[in-house]
Parts: C-alpha cells; structure tokens; sequence
C-alpha cells in the first residue's frame, strides 16, 4: 500500500482524497470525512460553482514543520495564482485546517470567504471524532518512526564503542536514517562548546557524502548572529526552512550556491554542551515524521556519545599515569607481552631512572615534582618514533619498547638521544633543574622471552647508576 491512499468518488466532479500517515485507521477516518466533507459541501453554492477547491488538514509541530493527515481536492487542481485561501485556521492540539477555491468564481472575495468559513467550522464539529482518529494515527506513526531510529542506533553504536572513532559511525548514521526519511540528510555535523572558556569545535562534519573530522577549538564570537548562536543561548532546538535558513546566513555573510532547510538539535554530551545539526537541501521543510526520526537520533547519539566518553575516560585511567600522560606499568607490561617480532628483526628496553628527582621533590614539593616529572617525560618521548611506548612505571622511573629495531645498536643510538635532551635545563617556574638519568638497555629478538627484557634493563640501569650516572649501559649476558 502506498503512503498515500487515493479515493475517486463520482459525485459531478472527480474528487482526490489523500491521506497520510500511512494506516488502515487513518484511510477510514479519511474515507468517513471525504464522504461527509463532499455531502456538506453540496449545501455551500461558492463551493459548486468553483471549478476546484481543496481541504487540507495538518497537524503542527511548529510554524515550520507540519503533517499532512488530510487532503480532499475537487474539481480542477488548486493552483498559484488562482486560488484564494478562504479560510485558515488553528484548532486544539496543533491541528491545522486550510481552505482554498479557485479564483474563477463570479463571486467576490469577501462574499467568498463569508460564506466558506461557515463550511470549514461546521467541517471540523462534524468531523471531531474522524480528526482525532487521523491524529492518533500520525502519533502512532511518530513512535513507529523512533522506535526504527533508536533500534537501528543501537545496532549502529557498536562501531563508536569498538573502533572510539565517529566519522565512520556519522556516515552510517545518516544512511541509516535517510531509509526512515521523506527529506533526505545532505548534511550534518557534531557541534561542541564550552562556555567557561568560550571556545567551540566541529569534531564531524558530514557534507555531500564527505567526512572531516576536527578538533581545533575556536572562539565562541565567531558563531555570533548565526543560527547556532540561538541554539547555544536558549538550549532550545531550532527548525528553519530552506528560505529562512538562507535568510539567516545571509545576515553573516555566508554566501552559499543552495540554501538547505535545517534542524539544530541540543544534545547532552556531559561535560561539555553540545548541539548536532541537520540540513536537507531536498524540499523546503523537514516534516513532522521526518523530526521524529531526527529527534530520536539525536537523543540516541548523546547517549553514545556521553557512554563513549565516560568508556574513553575510564580506559585512560586504567592505562595512563595521571601526572604525565605516558602509559603506566600495566599498559606497558601488556604492549610488551604482545609484541610479535619478525626474523631479523630486534625489539629493545629502556630502563630510565632519574638521579634527581628526591631531591627537586623534597626541596620545592610535590607540584612542582609534577611539573619535574611532566617535563621529563616530555623530553623522553621527543626522541622516540610512533610507534614507539613511553611508559612511567614508578615514582621516578620510566621504561620504553623500542619496537622493530634494524640492529641491536640502534637501541644505544636512541638511548644516547635521551642522554642529551636531558643535558639542557629544566626550566620550572622560573626555576633551572639538571635532570640527570641513569638508562638500561636491554635488547632483544624473538627467540628471547620478552618478560625478561625489563629486568635485564634494571641491572643495566644500576650498572649505569654505579659507573657514575648520566650515562647508559647495555645489558650483557656475561655481567
């Protein structure tokens, strides 16, 4: 069955009824109120001289997003131009009730609309209990709609939660959603703000089948005068049509070849606020079915997002040192398990310890040892490659892996560049601190068992600590 259920009657003239959403309930509401609309309509001599005439029935979601739950048209189409709008008018609960008549007439126009508005209100009396129907169908519609989005969200979600990533997960999402969509998405983006710092950034952003991704922040003033801004102020969301939107852009200078009607959604993303915004340059407007699936996904990707966050945050702590950002000794102690290495190929361990940290931590006290220690770290992992680990496995030490080494001398080399980047000061609140270290080497292939790798870098450290410090010492068999 088509979402639109055509009537032909044969009473002088034919006669269209069109009748959404798409319901057995609603097409017998619909039939019901054509037979009646058509009966009453015999009695009005405006309505039987008219070469054409149309009664629609819409249910508001707002002055920019409306539902056709009803149409009956007689006659010769309505056209533009030659119709007069006899009556428009709001009732109860957002229903929407407009009469046109082709302007063919011989009657005037205000003799036109005198005795019209007479048949629209007796319409609508008559038709109280159809109507209603009509609504609970379009209702019904609305949670079919968000209940389609919010399970193929969930079933969507599962590529954020594995992979921590949201291009792939945004562009999805919109395939997804334009399956359930009357108004195809051409667009949209991920909004995000903080109003203590003033800054925003677009961490997606989705465009005629392009993906960008971004995480600059920028000041919160350059969104002034645009439609975000009023989204940001009030908390509210926004829904503009394509004229409006490209009305309102155009206020800002932003010149753009298709203006799209729009939908800026608030969105709760825990610590921070943040909004997703949804264009369609297809039609002038997004519907009320087609704001049911938006809304649902929209409160669905908050969920996800503020989840995935709340995931990241819990995984940082179990894996990272808080003071420095590194990995700490349970992260490393797995990277190093897991290593894989190829034939002729070497892996190496760094064991670093700092000769003195005591002594900064005890003389300017723990914050600034933090900053000591947030400096060090720094300096060490300036001197590795990506793929490379960095880890604080202690109060003042630090360990690295040195994956995928050509020669086992290639581990000296990198130790020999940390040696150096700690030879320059530290600078700390204005304060100058030598940061002398004392480094193990351990290198290693695949035959050997990796979990010996780190004790063998310790002994070589304190070989390193006992020959003088600021100095490194590979690990030997024969010592």
């Amino acid at each position: 069955m088509s979402s639109e259920q055509v009537i032909q009657t044969k009473m002088n003239s034919s006669v269209q009824v069109a009748i959404t959403p798409q319901s057995c309930l609603a097409i017998k509401a619909g039939d019901l109120a054509s037979t009646h609309i058509i009966q009453v309509a015999k009695d009005y001599r405006t309505l039987r001289k008219a070469s054409g005439w149309a009664i629609t029935f819409s249910q508001n979601e707002n002055k920019s997003a409306c539902e056709t739950l009803l149409t009956i048209s007689v006659g010769e189409a309505v056209g533009a131009g030659r119709n007069i709008v006899i009556s428009s008018m709001s009732l109860a609960e957002g229903l929407h009730v407009r009469l046109e008549v082709n302007n063919d007439a011989q009657d005037t126009e205000d003799f036109l609309k005198q005795h019209s508005a007479s048949f629209v209100e007796s319409v609508v009396s008559d038709l109280s209990a159809e109507l209603a129907i009509l609504q609970s169908a379009y209702q019904i519609a609305q949670y079919d709609k968000r209940y389609l989005v919010s399970q193929m969200m969930l079933k969507l979600s599962s590529h954020i939660f594995e992979e921590g990533v949201i291009d792939r997960f945004l562009s999805e999402l919109v395939e997804e959603l334009n399956v359930f969509m009357s108004n195809p998405i051409t667009s949209m983006s991920v909004i995000k703000w903080d109003l203590k710092d003033n800054t925003f950034e677009m961490p997606a952003v989705l465009e005629e089948g392009k993906m960008s991704l971004g995480y600059d922040k920028f000041p919160i003033s350059v969104l002034n005068g645009r439609p975000i801004s009023r989204v940001i102020e009030t908390g509210l969301p926004l829904l503009m049509t394509k004229s409006e939107s490209h009305e309102a852009l155009k206020k800002v200078n932003i010149h753009r070849s298709e203006s799209a009607a729009t939908y800026i959604l608030p969105m709760d993303l825990g610590e921070h606020s943040g909004a997703l915004s949804i264009s369609s340059n297809c039609s002038e407007a997004f519907n009320g079915l087609d704001l049911a699936c938006l809304q649902s996904a929209g409160e669905a990707l908050s969920t996800i997002y503020r989840q995935n966050m709340l995931q990241s945050k819990t995984y940082q702590q179990a894996n990272f040192d808080a003071v420095t950002g590194l990995a700490n000794r349970a992260h490393f102690n797995r990277f190093l398990g897991n290593l894989n290495l190829d034939d002729e190929k070497y892996a190496g361990v760094l064991y670093i310890d700092l000769d003195k940290f005591k002594e900064v931590n005890d003389l300017y006290g723990h914050d600034v040892g933090d900053l000591y220690l947030k400096a060090v770290s720094g300096r060490i992992a300036g001197q590795l490659r990506d793929h490379d680990l960095p880890a604080r496995i202690g109060g003042d030490e630090f360990a690295v892996v040195l994956d995928e080494l050509q020669l086992p001398t290639d581990a000296e080399r990198v130790a020999a560049r940390i040696l150096r980047s700690l030879e320059l000061p530290l600078e700390i609140d204005g304060v100058e601190h030598n940061a002398g270290v004392s480094i193990g080497v351990c290198v290693f292939d695949n035959v050997v068992d990796v979990s010996l790798a780190l004790k063998r870098a310790d002994k070589a450290m304190y070989e390193a600590k006992t020959a003088g410090r600021g100095q490194f010492k590979v690990y030997s068999e024969g010592k």
